[in-house]
C-alpha cells in the first residue's frame, strides 16, 4: 500500500501581534501575500501529493481567487482548500479531516505547516515525511544556544541546561489516523493544546524531534517581515 503525502497550511490565524488591518499571511512582499510564499515553498516539495489550505470562513472567497489568479492549471490540481474553526486546533482538525475524507487513503501523511513561516526548505518537508511513524508525530526544532534563565515565585534565578532545550517551529508530521483518534480521544479539551504535538502528547503519543539548523522564520511582528523579504532574494540566487 503505497502512502499518501499531504501537506497541510494552517492560514486562519488573525495575528494580532503583527498590529495590521488584516491577517499577517495576507501581508504583502515584492506585491504577494507571505501566504503565496508559504504555498510555493511546499509546491517545490515534489514529495507531497497534495496541499490543503485551511483558511477562516471570512477569507474563504479571497484565498480560493487567490489561489486561481496566482498559479499555473498545473499547480491548482495539486491545491485544496478548506474553511477552519474556531481556534488552531480545530482548523487543523479540520484540514485532516478533509484530507482523510478526500483521498481516503489509510496511510495518509501530514505535514502541518504555519502560513507565516513561508521559508521552508524542502529537504525539511522530506525529512518529516520519513521520520513518521505508527503512534508517533514529529515535531521540527532548534537547538537553543543563547543562555537560558528562569525566575521561579520567590525571585531566586537558576540557569537552565540549555543542551536540553528546543524552540518548536513548524511543521509537524504524523499519520493522519493518528491525529484525529488523538482529538477525538481529548473531547472537549482538544482546544487547550496550541498544536498537533502537544494534543498527540496528551493523548499518550511520542513525540519525535527533528533538529534542524534552519531557522524557518514566522512572521510575528512587523519587523520580521523585512527579515523574510532578505531571505527571500538570498533563496532567489
Amino acid at each position: 500500500m503505497i502512502p499518501i503525502h499531504a501537506g497541510i497550511i494552517l492560514a486562519a490565524g488573525v495575528g494580532n501581534r503583527f498590529q495590521s488591518d488584516k491577517p499577517k499571511q495576507y501581508f504583502t512582499i515584492d506585491d504577494k501575500p507571505i501566504l503565496f510564499y508559504t504555498i510555493q515553498s511546499m509546491l517545490k516539495a515534489s514529495i507531497l501529493d497534495r496541499i490543503i489550505i485551511v483558511f477562516s470562513k471570512p477569507y474563504l472567497e479571497y484565498g480560493d481567487n487567490m489561489i486561481k489568479e496566482t498559479f499555473s492549471l498545473q499547480e491548482q490540481t495539486r491545491i485544496h482548500v478548506c474553511a477552519g474553526g474556531e481556534t488552531r486546533q480545530e482548523s487543523l482538525y479540520n484540514g485532516v479531516l478533509y484530507a482523510q475524507q478526500t483521498f481516503d487513503a489509510p496511510q495518509l501523511k501530514i505535514v502541518s505547516h504555519d502560513a507565516a513561516r513561508p521559508l521552508l526548505p524542502e529537504e525539511v518537508i522530506d525529512e518529516n515525511i520519513a521520520l513518521i511513524q505508527p503512534g508517533k508525530s514529529v515535531d521540527t526544532v532548534r537547538r537553543v544556544y543563547d543562555t537560558m534563565l528562569y525566575k521561579d515565585e520567590s525571585g531566586k534565578i537558576d540557569f537552565i541546561d540549555r543542551d536540553r532545550l528546543f524552540s518548536g517551529l513548524t511543521p509537524q508530521s504524523f499519520y493522519a489516523h493518528d491525529y484525529l483518534n488523538a482529538y477525538e480521544q481529548l473531547g472537549d479539551t482538544h482546544s487547550t493544546y496550541t498544536c498537533a504535538c502537544s494534543l498527540m502528547a496528551a493523548a499518550g503519543y511520542e513525540i519525535l524531534l527533528y533538529i534542524t539548523n534552519h531557522p524557518i522564520h514566522k512572521v510575528t511582528v512587523p519587523e520580521d517581515a523585512t527579515i523574510i523579504k532578505q531571505h527571500l532574494k538570498e533563496w532567489a540566487l
